[in-house]
């Protein structure tokens, strides 16, 4: 076991790799009234192939079966035993899948080794039955057809069709009702064979936790069969299609009575050298262009141009990186104008040395926020290690960053080749019903 020390803030972190691949970072603080767990597997939306090493056939899986196995895995019958232990120990636990991974959380007041293991217990040996999947279609239909009655939903779907036609993140996380459809019983327990296995599981805990003690009983419930993960890591590999590098449009309205609801996209260009120094650069940017305190932000509230349902979100996997804008607007061609003009404006010269030291010191308090609150330092531990970043080097980066950094990635970041030039009149508009 690895024990990693960082001064600056105060914490340790024990990692330990098992033999067959599953990795457990754990953050002790002592005297905490409260524990959280977030088991991260590496099985999203996003993840709908996968090639044989030994015949090299691709097999592809429906649009939504990541969402679809989470959700299975969540209702069945020995998951509901677990969660009556859980119950009686004062624990919870809840479950989400994205685009890259699906999240089991695990809040706990006490004997959280035993908890943990339950759960890797129950999550590693499914047993699906044909009952249980076609019950679980009908509230998964439900769930689909629910979704397309929110307008914010409908806008930043329409958006990403736009902008990533060719990809599985263009449809939803839980799929389409078709797609669905196509699931059953032999292609659950070959995806489950695939994607739920140790050396594809990451397990963050934080909180008033023994190492050891936690260690040992995860490598009692997990680490049963040396080959295991050795064998199922060769037998197969992921397939990611590429997104084609083509003109998109990316503006997404919505027509409402008084406001139009509206998202804007940009997508990133794939950057070289230094990964935690590109990926810090881009959320210096884009919370320097976007954020609530930036000049551009300002000025549209200044204006009444937009309210307070602006906001912006990063998203990036394997095969795509992107930034989304959304709000509510009385006149989206302002809007639009006054965006692209930052954006031009910014690329030309630069972000203000002092505007990006600002957005780093804000970047800083936020981390150094997750870290008072547990669960939400947890999620971010977990959410790094998904993206292939260690939390405390983030940190360590974050405090090294400077404008020249920022700014020699501006070209890849503010890629307007073709975005925001699309002539509004030939946009599809969404009435909203």
């Amino acid at each position: 076991m690895e024990c990693l020390q960082n001064e600056k803030l105060g914490h340790s972190v024990f990692c330990e790799t098992f033999s067959n691949g599953m990795e457990v970072h754990m953050i002790p603080l002592k005297g905490m009234s409260q524990t959280f767990a977030v088991l991260n597997v590496d099985f999203g939306a996003n993840d709908t192939a996968f090639i044989s090493t030994t015949t090299k056939e691709k097999k592809e899986l429906p649009y939504g079966t990541a969402h679809f196995m989470e959700h299975l895995i969540f209702n069945q019958r020995n998951m509901h035993d677990m969660k009556k232990v859980f119950s009686e120990n004062g624990a919870s636990i809840s479950a989400k899948t994205g685009y890259n991974n699906t999240d089991f959380l695990v809040s706990s007041s006490g004997n959280m080794a035993e908890l943990i293991s339950k759960l890797l217990a129950s999550i590693l040996s499914q047993e699906f039955t044909t009952i249980e999947i076609e019950n679980e279609k009908k509230v998964i239909r439900e769930e689909i057809l629910m979704y397309q009655d929110k307008p914010n939903w409908v806008v930043y779907r329409n958006l990403l069709m736009q902008m990533y036609p060719d990809l599985p993140i263009c449809t939803d996380v839980a799929g389409t009702i078709e797609s669905i459809n196509r699931i059953d019983k032999g292609l659950l327990v070959q995806a489950h064979d695939i994607y739920y296995r140790p050396n594809n599981m990451k397990l963050v805990v934080v909180g008033d936790v023994h190492p050891i003690e936690l260690c040992e009983s995860i490598y009692h419930t997990v680490v049963r069969d040396e080959n295991y993960a050795e064998k199922k890591r060769h037998e197969f590999e992921l397939f990611y299609p590429n997104a084609k590098n083509q003109s998109y449009k990316n503006i997404s309205i919505m027509k409402n009575c008084s406001h139009d609801l509206f998202s804007i996209g940009l997508r990133h260009e794939k950057q070289d050298g230094n990964y935690y120094e590109n990926h810090l650069a881009k959320l210096a940017i884009t919370e320097a262009l976007f954020g609530l305190g930036s000049t551009l932000t300002m000025d549209l509230y200044r204006e009444n141009l937009i309210n307070n349902q602006w906001g912006y979100s990063n998203y990036n996997g394997p095969n795509y990186d992107f930034t989304v804008v959304s709000g509510s607007t009385v006149n989206i061609l302002p809007v639009k104008e006054k965006l692209y003009e930052k954006l031009q404006e910014v690329r030309r010269s630069g972000l203000n040395p002092f505007e990006i030291e600002r957005v780093t010191k804000k970047m800083i308090g936020q981390k150094m926020m997750q870290m008072e609150n547990m669960k939400e330092f947890a999620l971010a531990y977990s959410e790094d290690l998904s993206n292939g970043l260690n939390y405390f080097k983030t940190f360590e980066h974050l405090l090294k960053m400077d404008a020249h950094l920022v700014n020699s990635r501006l070209e890849s970041i503010i890629n307007f080749d073709n975005f925001l030039k699309t002539d509004l009149s030939s946009l599809p508009m969404i009435v909203k019903r």
